[in-house]
């Protein structure tokens, strides 16, 4: 599982990045000479999401992986008009690509694996292993004698 989700977090990572790219270069419409700057903050939000699914598990990461699927559609929508150039082609691919990652994340991110829960608060404690050597060296004893 952990090798799929790598995969799919590529592939949404991917897609923002052509977004990026994408939204940064002219387009060639006489009414948006800059590109399509609206495709911005999706595609931010959409590299957020990449980052916060690896923090998150269970139920929140659906969420999170719903958002990244909502930023591919808004991004597909922006993207959609005159393609007097490649790059709005380039940001709807990349769009598609952050929607069907954030897909993946709500159908399969359950079953992929989350952060080290080790530090955790419920951690359960044992008197044994790493516990017996800090009360040994409490008592002043070495424990490694």
């Amino acid at each position: 599982m952990k090798r799929e989700m790598w995969l799919w977090l590529g592939v949404t990572a991917l897609g923002a990045v052509a977004v990026l790219l994408a939204a940064g270069r002219e387009w060639g419409a006489a009414s948006d000479p800059a590109g399509a700057p609206a495709l911005t903050p999706p595609a931010l939000a959409a590299l957020a999401g990449v980052v916060a699914v690896l923090a998150a598990k269970g139920l929140g990461r659906r969420i999170v992986g719903g958002l990244i699927a909502l930023c591919g559609v808004i991004t597909v929508i922006a993207a959609w008009g005159p393609f007097g150039t490649v790059w709005p082609y380039v940001a709807i691919g990349g769009g598609l690509l952050v929607l069907l990652g954030g897909i993946a994340t709500v159908v399969r991110g359950v079953r992929w694996q989350a952060m080290s829960e080790r530090y955790g608060r419920d951690r359960p404690r044992t008197e044994d292993g790493d516990r017996s050597m800090w009360d040994a060296l409490d008592r002043g004893e070495d424990p490694t004698s």
